[in-house]
């Protein structure tokens, strides 16, 4: 997860827990190179990450071939590899409004 401090990154700690993964916020001052190291150490599935961080997130998967699934905040997904065996994207609309009604 490579996100910022917002609803969305609260929310994906919350649907990790859910699934029964393990949530593994980092630093949003990694390089794309140092990112991939982790997830590719971590040999994590499913990458999360802010479209501030869109260039650092796709830089990383190049280093991370066992990425399955992967989401971004926002409306750019383009640049985000799709190849690979089940390998998808996921664009995330941009964001919930804080003065939205509760259901």
């Amino acid at each position: 997860m490579c996100m910022v401090d917002d609803v969305e990154l609260f929310t994906g700690i919350l649907a990790a827990f859910r699934v029964g993964a393990v949530a593994v916020p980092v630093s949003t001052m990694l390089t794309g190179g140092e990112l991939g190291k982790l997830v590719a150490d971590s040999r994590c599935r499913v990458v999360l990450g802010s479209a501030e961080f869109g260039p650092v997130v796709r830089a990383a998967l190049a280093e991370a071939p066992e990425v399955e699934h992967v989401a971004l905040t926002g409306d750019d997904c383009a640049g985000l590899p799709v190849h690979g065996r089940g390998r998808s994207r996921v664009r995330v609309g941009g964001g919930l409004s804080r003065s939205s009604p509760r259901p």
